[in-house]
């Protein structure tokens, strides 16, 4: 049921309540996080599209343990995308409260990269970037140690080193580590391979785990029943 005068709501507190009926609010926009913790429901509580604006009315560190209460709501009515939806702005809310910034640097990059886990697209294109990156990186180390002969040696180049980073992206399949060891050859025939090129391989190989894990999760989140 649509309820008015939502515009102009600063609050809307249902704390320590106990409800004997059902309790429908359901297709409503909010821009303030209704507060349902600590009640008493004895039938089923009706979310369904009810949506929080994202520059909602900040209600200080209850504003977690409001979202919480409606995400377990949620969960509850097996709706779960919504409660996914309630856990990224219960993350966001919490992340002000967080002990350093280190920490809080560390969730808002969480947040961009993946949305707390709930975006696929995302870490799928940064993990296309970073590998497009290292590409460059490899490349490029192995022009100045072997300056290519003609322009189309330098395409070639780049096309081996994207070889090398793929079989970065994916270590555990047997062929990558072949296509490893061939392109790194190709790469540098006869020079001796630069100290920093490994470090690289190995920065590339943990920011590709820490990817690929994140884009498992998108789908775990995404097709969760």
């Amino acid at each position: 049921r649509l309820l008015k005068g939502l515009d102009k709501l600063e609050e809307l507190s249902f704390r320590h309540s106990s409800f004997d009926k059902s309790l429908d609010i359901s297709d409503n926009t909010f821009n303030c996080i209704p507060d349902l913790t600590n009640t008493k429901l004895t039938n089923q509580v009706s979310l369904g599209r009810m949506k929080i604006k994202k520059k909602y009315s900040n209600g200080g560190d209850h504003d977690g343990e409001r979202l919480c209460r409606l995400k377990e709501l949620a969960e509850a009515n097996k709706s779960y995308q919504q409660a996914l939806d309630f856990h990224v702005t219960e993350m966001q809310a919490n992340r002000e409260r967080l002990p350093s910034e280190f920490y809080k640097k560390l969730d808002y990059a969480f947040y961009k990269i993946a949305i707390y886990g709930q975006s696929i697209t995302l870490p799928l294109k940064n993990l296309g970037y970073l590998t497009l990156l290292f590409t460059s990186i490899y490349a490029s180390m192995s022009i100045v140690q072997h300056p290519p002969g003609h322009w189309y040696d330098w395409i070639d180049r780049f096309f081996i080193g994207l070889l090398y980073s793929l079989s970065q992206v994916f270590p555990f399949v047997s062929a990558g580590r072949n296509s490893a060891a061939d392109s790194l050859n190709q790469l540098f025939p006869c020079e001796t391979i630069p100290d920093g090129f490994y470090f690289f391989s190995i920065f590339q190989g943990v920011l590709s785990v820490i990817f690929s894990f994140l884009i498992c999760l998108g789908f775990r989140n995404r097709f969760r029943r």
